[in-house]
Formats: structure tokens, sequence, C-alpha cells
């Protein structure tokens, strides 16, 4: 009887012992991660739409006049020169620029029979006045308006320039064009320097030279356009 419950109790030890070092049973499923969570983006902010674009504003400056301002004076000399003389071959000299009347030099007929012309910069004529010889000037029924020699080189044309001063301009300009066919278009007299226009080549391109009267050259300067040198 002992050894049968002895018996017993070392099989209920042993099956004790096995279930022990039995593994225990795990759960393999393995859980698969959570997907993120995507968040829906927030629809893009949309700007205000922007303001139609503003029409281009219409120009409020005037358009330029079509005719510079040494057009407009030259144009108003040539005119008022021509009713003056009658003469229809008309030509421009020189035109000197100033704020308060530019001085225009007109040619009158085959001579260019010098005429002074004083204008306002919006081309109203102040005045003009013939400044040559008296021969050149307003060709008249029966006159001889050109004597072949075309103007007279050295000549005071009529004004108070004294010939030392001419003399000394003639000199001054051909030094400085080495050109020998000169011939003085106009002088005016003043009691600080006078003025001298003198005729370059046969083209007759206009030289300007100012004087004291006791024939010291002051100033000698072109006053046509570039292309006539």
């Amino acid at each position: 009887m002992l050894s049968h419950l002895k018996y017993s109790v070392l099989a209920l030890a042993v099956l004790v012992a096995a279930c022990d070092n039995a593994p225990s049973t795990q759960d393999t499923k393995s859980e698969a991660p959570a997907p993120a969570k995507q968040e829906a983006a927030p629809p893009a902010k949309q700007d205000a739409a922007a303001p139609a674009a503003k029409p281009a504003e219409a120009a409020t400056k005037p358009a330029a006049a079509a005719d510079d301002t040494e057009t407009v004076t030259n144009n108003a000399c040539l005119a008022a020169v021509k009713k003056e003389t009658g003469e229809s071959k008309v030509s421009i000299l020189s035109n000197e620029f100033s704020e308060a009347n530019t001085l225009v030099m007109v040619g009158v007929g085959a001579n260019d029979a010098p005429w002074k012309c004083l204008v306002s910069n919006d081309g109203k004529v102040q005045e003009i006045e013939f400044t040559g010889d008296d021969g050149d000037g307003v060709p008249t029924e029966g006159a001889d308006a050109d004597d072949g020699g075309g103007a007279m080189a050295g000549a005071p044309g009529g004004s108070d320039v004294s010939q030392a001063a001419i003399d000394a301009c003639l000199a001054a300009v051909k030094k400085e064009t080495s050109e020998p066919d000169l011939a003085v278009t106009s002088s005016e007299f003043s009691e600080a320097n006078s003025m001298v226009m003198i005729g370059v080549g046969a083209q007759r391109a206009p030289w300007k030279c100012l004087v004291s009267n006791d024939g010291t050259v002051q100033e000698i300067s072109f006053t046509g356009d570039e292309g006539a040198l």
C-alpha cells in the first residue's frame, strides 16, 4: 500500500514537472502596425482674385510739336523776309538761339544778301533788318542785284565796323579754315566787340567773328550746319 502511494506521488511529480517545462502558448499573431493616419491637407488658401489691371491712363502730356524751336524760328524769319523783299529765293545762313529772341541770318537772292531777323522762340518775328551793302539788298526793277563778284571781301557792309576789324576777322577765319575764298556777308558795330559774319568757300558757310574795333579778334565760330564745313 505504501509503495503504491509512493509511486502515485512520484508520477504526479513527474507530471507537474513536465507541465512546468512546457513552453507557454504565445499568441504569435503579429499585429500589423496601424497605418499612419494621413491628415487631409487643408485646402490651399486662395487669394482673393487680383483686381483687374488698371487700364493705361491716357497720356496727359501733349504730343511734342513736329517742329523744334530752330525750325519754328527759321520758318518764321524766312516768311517775314520773303514778304518784306518780295524775293522767293531765301535761305538760312545761321541761327543763334537765345532765351529772349533768337537771331536768324537770312540770305536773299542769288547772292544771299544778308538780312537779320530777331524772332521769339514761339515764332513771332520782332525785327527784320538788311545788314549788307545797299546794292545787295532788296532787288529792284532796273537794278543789277549781282555785280558778278558776289559779296565784297573786306566790305564793311554799310556799318561802322572798322576796316582793321574786318581784315582781322578775314585773316582769322582764313587761318582757321585754310580756305582762301572768303566774303564778308554782314557786320554789326558795337562799342564792345563788333560782329562780322563771313561766308567761307563756294557755299558761303557762315562763320561769326567777334572783334574789337582796333582789330583784335576775340572769338570766331562756325554757325551753320556741320555738313557745310
